[in-house]
């Protein structure tokens, strides 16, 4: 979550994506896990390897039974289809497991990388 390049178009603060702000964030999500609505929060990963590649998760919205997806790659790990395998893996637990009503992605203009892992997992534009 430190690395600028895989963050960039994550909105946290700039004090977010420093070691103690990631931190930070860790706690609070782990936090989440005693309540309601917990932030949920996945690795990602290849099988053959032990490093981590980027993170993903599903965001409980206000209104109960919607999520949010999110997910980064370091830059390493880019355009090889891994994004959009997470983001389908996230849509069939929010609706299978967590048996969400909706799930909804925001992407930040610019982020031309993200429309095609979007659609390519089955998003349509919402405008």
């Amino acid at each position: 979550m430190t690395d600028a390049n895989a963050t960039h178009y994550m909105l946290f603060r700039a004090d977010q994506k420093t070691e103690a702000g990631a931190r930070e964030l860790f706690d609070r999500t782990t936090q989440s896990y005693d309540t309601d609505q917990p932030l949920l929060v996945w690795a990602i990963t290849r099988a053959d390897q032990d490093a981590s590649l980027g993170w993903c998760g599903l965001w409980p919205r206000e209104d109960k039974g919607s999520y949010e997806i999110f997910y980064t790659l370091l830059e390493p790990a880019q355009g090889q289809g891994l994004a959009t395998e997470a983001v389908k893996l996230l849509v069939a637990h929010a609706f299978g497991k967590l048996r969400a009503n909706s799930v909804i992605a925001f992407v930040i203009t610019g982020n031309a990388a993200s429309v095609r892992v979007t659609r390519r997992a089955g998003f349509k534009d919402a405008g």
